[in-house]
C-alpha cells in the first residue's frame, strides 16, 4: 500500500505511512505566477492500493486531489465525461471562422474572451491526443491534427523558437512576449511529454 499526500497534509501523510507500515510517496506540486498547477506522483503507484490524503478547501485542492486521482486511479466515469467536456469546449470555444480557442465561455455559452492564448492550444493538443489514444477515435485525432497545425502556423515563432504568448481574435500578436521565464514553454512541452509517453 501506497500513501499519497496533497500539498496540504504531507506530514499527516508522512506519518500515516508510518503507522500503517505503508510506502509513502511524495509529490512534487508547483504553483506558476499566473496560478497554473503542476503536480508529478514521484513514484509509479499504478495497479497499486493507494490512499490520499488531501483536504478539498480551497476550490484549488479539490483540481489537485482529481489531478493525482485520475493519474493513480481512473475509473469508468472519467472518459465519458473528459470526452463530454472535450466536445462542450470544442463546440463552444473553438473559433470555427478564424481558428484557434477563444480563452473564456461563460456557463450559459457565451465567449466572454476571444483573445488566443499559448497555453490553451497546449492542453487542446493534449487532450485530443490523450483521447484519440484511449478511445481509437478519429474525431480526436484529426482534432489533435487540426490544433497542432493552427498552433504552429500562429503561436509558434519558426524563426527563433518558442511559443508567442496571446493572439487577439484575428489571430494578430499584440506583442513578441512569449512564455515566461519560469514556466518557459512548460505548457506546450508538457502536452507533448503527456501524449508521447502513452503512445
Amino acid at each position: 500500500m501506497y500513501i499519497i499526500s496533497g500539498s496540504t497534509h504531507q506530514r499527516l501523510g508522512a506519518s500515516l505511512a508510518e503507522e500503517m507500515n505503508a510506502e509513502f510517496c511524495g509529490v512534487v506540486n508547483r504553483h506558476f505566477p499566473d496560478g497554473e498547477r503542476y503536480i508529478r506522483i514521484l513514484m509509479d503507484v499504478s495497479n497499486q492500493n493507494v490512499v490520499v490524503v488531501q483536504n478539498t478547501f480551497p476550490d484549488k485542492k479539490i483540481v489537485e486531489l482529481l489531478l493525482i486521482l485520475e493519474e493513480n486511479n481512473p475509473q469508468e466515469w472519467m472518459l465519458p465525461h473528459a470526452k463530454r467536456l472535450f466536445n462542450a469546449a470544442i463546440e463552444q470555444g473553438w473559433d470555427h471562422n478564424s481558428g484557434g480557442m477563444n480563452y473564456a465561455v461563460s456557463p450559459n455559452g457565451e465567449i466572454i474572451d476571444t483573445d488566443r492564448y499559448y497555453w490553451v492550444l497546449s492542453e487542446t493538443v493534449a487532450a485530443a491526443g490523450l483521447l484519440a489514444n484511449r478511445t481509437g477515435d478519429s474525431t480526436y485525432t484529426d482534432w489533435y491534427s487540426k490544433s497542432w497545425t493552427w498552433s504552429l502556423e500562429n503561436l509558434v515563432d519558426q524563426q527563433y523558437g518558442g511559443w508567442y504568448r496571446v493572439l487577439d481574435n484575428k489571430n494578430q500578436r499584440y506583442n513578441d512576449l512569449k512564455s515566461p521565464a519560469s514556466k518557459t514553454d512548460y505548457h506546450p512541452v508538457a502536452a507533448c511529454w503527456e501524449v508521447l509517453k502513452r503512445i
